[in-house]
Protein backbone atom coordinates (compact mmCIF):
# COMPACT_ATOMS: atom_id res chain seq x y z
CA UNK A 1 0.00 0.00 0.00
CA UNK A 2 2.88 2.43 0.75
CA UNK A 3 4.40 1.73 -2.67
CA UNK A 4 1.24 3.06 -4.33
CA UNK A 5 1.53 6.36 -2.44
CA UNK A 6 5.21 6.70 -3.31
CA UNK A 7 4.48 5.99 -6.97
CA UNK A 8 1.60 8.49 -6.96
CA UNK A 9 3.79 11.16 -5.34
CA UNK A 10 6.56 10.66 -7.91
CA UNK A 11 4.05 10.73 -10.76
CA UNK A 12 2.44 13.92 -9.40
CA UNK A 13 5.87 15.58 -9.06
CA UNK A 14 6.73 14.78 -12.69
CA UNK A 15 3.39 16.16 -13.91
CA UNK A 16 3.80 19.31 -11.76
CA UNK A 17 7.32 19.88 -13.14
CA UNK A 18 6.13 19.45 -16.74
CA UNK A 19 3.19 21.84 -16.20
CA UNK A 20 5.55 24.42 -14.68
CA UNK A 21 7.88 24.15 -17.70
CA UNK A 22 5.00 24.54 -20.14
CA UNK A 23 3.52 27.49 -18.24
CA UNK A 24 6.83 29.40 -18.10
CA UNK A 25 8.34 28.53 -21.50
CA UNK A 26 5.38 27.43 -23.61
CA UNK A 27 4.93 23.92 -25.00
CA UNK A 28 7.65 24.14 -27.65
CA UNK A 29 9.94 26.04 -25.30
CA UNK A 30 9.66 23.22 -22.79
CA UNK A 31 10.73 20.76 -25.50
CA UNK A 32 13.69 22.94 -26.51
CA UNK A 33 14.80 23.63 -22.93
CA UNK A 34 14.14 27.38 -23.01
CA UNK A 35 11.74 30.02 -24.26
CA UNK A 36 11.69 30.61 -28.03
CA UNK A 37 12.83 34.22 -28.60
CA UNK A 38 12.01 34.21 -32.28
CA UNK A 39 11.72 31.97 -35.32
CA UNK A 40 14.62 32.72 -37.65
CA UNK A 41 13.35 30.86 -40.70
CA UNK A 42 11.32 28.03 -42.11
CA UNK A 43 11.85 25.64 -45.03
CA UNK A 44 9.14 23.49 -46.57
CA UNK A 45 10.72 20.14 -47.38
CA UNK A 46 10.11 18.34 -50.67
CA UNK A 47 7.08 16.05 -50.51
CA UNK A 48 7.73 12.34 -50.74
CA UNK A 49 4.44 10.77 -51.73
CA UNK A 50 1.96 11.62 -48.99
CA UNK A 51 4.73 12.57 -46.52
CA UNK A 52 5.12 16.32 -46.04
CA UNK A 53 7.69 18.11 -43.96
CA UNK A 54 8.90 21.41 -42.61
CA UNK A 55 12.09 22.54 -40.90
CA UNK A 56 12.11 25.61 -38.64
CA UNK A 57 15.06 27.31 -36.98
CA UNK A 58 14.46 29.10 -33.65
CA UNK A 59 16.58 31.23 -31.35
CA UNK A 60 16.10 29.79 -27.86
CA UNK A 61 16.79 31.64 -24.60
CA UNK A 62 18.10 28.89 -22.31
CA UNK A 63 19.32 29.18 -18.72
CA UNK A 64 22.99 29.09 -19.77
CA UNK A 65 22.84 31.36 -22.84
CA UNK A 66 21.32 31.43 -26.26
CA UNK A 67 20.84 28.19 -28.12
CA UNK A 68 19.65 27.23 -31.59
CA UNK A 69 16.48 25.16 -31.82
CA UNK A 70 15.75 23.11 -34.93
CA UNK A 71 12.17 21.92 -35.26
CA UNK A 72 11.64 19.11 -37.76
CA UNK A 73 8.01 18.34 -38.56
CA UNK A 74 6.65 15.48 -40.67
CA UNK A 75 3.02 14.77 -41.41
CA UNK A 76 0.76 12.50 -43.41
CA UNK A 77 -3.04 12.58 -43.57
CA UNK A 78 -3.22 10.40 -40.43
CA UNK A 79 -0.09 11.33 -38.47
CA UNK A 80 2.02 14.22 -37.19
CA UNK A 81 5.52 14.08 -35.75
CA UNK A 82 7.60 16.95 -34.35
CA UNK A 83 11.26 16.41 -33.48
CA UNK A 84 12.95 19.17 -31.44
CA UNK A 85 16.74 19.47 -31.60
CA UNK A 86 18.62 21.99 -29.45
CA UNK A 87 22.18 22.99 -30.36
CA UNK A 88 24.77 25.15 -28.66
CA UNK A 89 26.39 27.95 -30.69
CA UNK A 90 29.42 25.77 -31.39
CA UNK A 91 27.30 22.82 -32.47
CA UNK A 92 25.27 25.08 -34.77
CA UNK A 93 28.46 26.45 -36.35
CA UNK A 94 29.75 22.92 -36.88
CA UNK A 95 26.44 21.89 -38.46
CA UNK A 96 26.67 24.86 -40.83
CA UNK A 97 30.19 23.83 -41.82
CA UNK A 98 29.10 20.24 -42.47
CA UNK A 99 26.15 21.38 -44.60
CA UNK A 100 28.46 23.64 -46.61
CA UNK A 101 30.83 20.71 -47.17
CA UNK A 102 27.94 18.45 -48.17
CA UNK A 103 26.85 20.75 -50.99
CA UNK A 104 30.45 21.18 -52.16
CA UNK A 105 31.04 24.88 -51.66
Amino acid sequence: MEFQYIFLAIFAAIIAYWLFQVSTKGFKGALFGGAIERTVGEITLARRGILGGRLKVHRVAAEHGRMVGIEIVFWTPLSYQMIPVTLTSEEAKRLGEMLTQAIGI
